[in-house]
């Protein structure tokens, strides 16, 4: 298994740079279903982030980026149910998928609640608003 850092999976995605994306296609090419891409839960935070931030790729698209990664038989994502679960919860709620993976991974711990400060997160997730006194 190769382990993909979150550029290399940007630039393969996205094909923007004109140096980098080229060398970027030909690496994910030479991965096999015996030789899979790793994507580590981290990094498809990261790429999530760059994908709607930097290149303003919509929420509905980025779920369908995911959703992609995970049916690509050369590449394995870290804790694949769980990122299913997450992207059932966005689909459902509206949640970007980095908060929906939150809520997931934390479900997934038994956790009895997640605090935050982000009210669209408590809103559409269920997660405790944290406010002052």
């Amino acid at each position: 298994m190769i382990a993909l850092d979150t550029n290399v999976l940007v630039r393969h995605l996205m094909g923007d740079d004109p140096t980098q994306s080229p060398i970027a296609h030909a690496a994910m090419a030479r991965l096999t279903p015996f030789r899979p891409g790793y994507i580590s839960l981290v990094v498809l935070v990261e790429t999530l982030w760059v994908l709607r931030r930097s290149f303003r790729v919509s929420r509905e698209s980025a779920i369908a980026t995911v959703r992609a990664l995970m049916e690509t038989r050369d590449l394995s994502l870290q804790e694949p149910g769980v990122v299913a679960h997450a992207l059932a919860l966005a689909e459902q709620s509206g949640a970007e998928v980095p908060d929906a993976l939150i809520a997931a991974l934390a479900q997934g711990a038994g956790c009895e609640q997640t605090w935050t400060f982000d009210w669209r997160a408590a809103r559409r997730l269920g997660m405790e608003l944290l406010a002052g006194s």
